[in-house]
């Protein structure tokens, strides 16, 4: 089976994380049970991880065809620059304030 062509452009990448930023900023500011100013330090980084929601979305689909992957990395090497960051982030973290109690 032969998947359509799709032609990338830079602009509806770009445009699409940053939708997904805003809205995950919403998402973010739902969840918290202390609100924050919306200029604040989390907000950036709440911003900056739902950014890399969609590139990270896109590489995931990229199974499917070779020239996804081609024209994604064409078109936006920054927003896959910024959603490998945050996907290295995510695994690295080490989130201390989750471990579970050592038995005495």
């Amino acid at each position: 089976m032969q998947w359509p062509s799709v032609p990338f452009d830079g602009n509806w990448v770009d445009i699409c994380s940053l939708a997904t930023g805003v809205l995950y900023i919403v998402v973010a500011r739902c969840r918290r049970k202390h609100k924050l100013p919306l200029l604040h330090r989390k907000t950036g980084i709440d911003f900056a991880n739902g950014a890399a929601l969609f590139p990270l979305l896109l590489m995931t689909t990229s199974v499917v065809s070779s020239g996804l992957v081609k024209g994604l990395v064409d078109a936006s090497k920054m927003s896959l620059s910024v959603a490998g960051f945050f996907a290295i982030l995510a695994i690295l973290e080490d989130d201390i304030d989750q471990a579970p109690a050592e038995d005495h």
